[in-house]
């Protein structure tokens, strides 16, 4: 960077803005909108273009090899949960998937690829060479973590049902036992 003037420090300050601002999860949808609708790529849409690489990356961790995948989620997951207890002590209302008390992360891990990983990475699909490296291996592997995560997601809730369960039947137990008349103890006439 020190051999660069003035103008290119400032413009390679404008893409590093951009491309932290690319990540910027409330603008996703209109991205993957805007992707989809490119018919021709023009300097135009090589801003969206430009977008869907980025924001890629920044999800990226969901097509890696399941074991590295884990690492992300656990990584993630605890970050989120930090926030959560931030915006707790600060009197917030908790955003979604930063509730430590939800146990539920496969079932998070599920809705995450399905309906904010997947899309986009369908949507841009047709940047990168057909049956290539990004057909073969990204959409492989985010489709296989995916079909991890329902196997997790279903054992999650056959353990919650369980749980479930068993409180309910701690509570009959005891309305059932707190319901047993008492037997008297007085004496009664001949």
């Amino acid at each position: 960077m020190g051999k660069w003037d003035k103008q290119q420090k400032k413009e390679f300050r404008k893409q590093c803005i951009y491309s932290v601002l690319a990540t910027d999860l409330s603008k996703h949808f209109d991205t993957i909108t805007h992707v989809k609708a490119i018919k021709m790529v023009s300097d135009k849409e090589m801003e969206y273009v430009f977008k869907s690489v980025i924001k890629m990356s920044d999800l990226s961790h969901v097509s890696k090899p399941l074991n590295q995948h884990q690492i992300w989620t656990k990584r993630i997951t605890q970050e989120f949960h930090d926030q959560g207890d931030k915006e707790i002590e600060n009197g917030l209302e908790v955003s979604p998937l930063c509730n430590k008390q939800n146990k539920k992360i496969a079932q998070g891990q599920v809705g995450f690829i399905k309906h904010l990983v997947a899309p986009l990475f369908e949507s841009s699909q047709r940047f990168f060479a057909k049956g290539g490296k990004f057909d073969k291996v990204i959409m492989k592997r985010m489709n296989d973590n995916r079909v991890f995560w329902e196997m997790e997601a279903r054992k999650e809730e056959s353990i919650s049902r369980m749980t479930t369960l068993t409180r309910s039947q701690a509570v009959t137990t005891e309305e059932s036992t707190s319901q047993t008349p008492a037997i008297s103890t007085k004496t009664l006439p001949p």
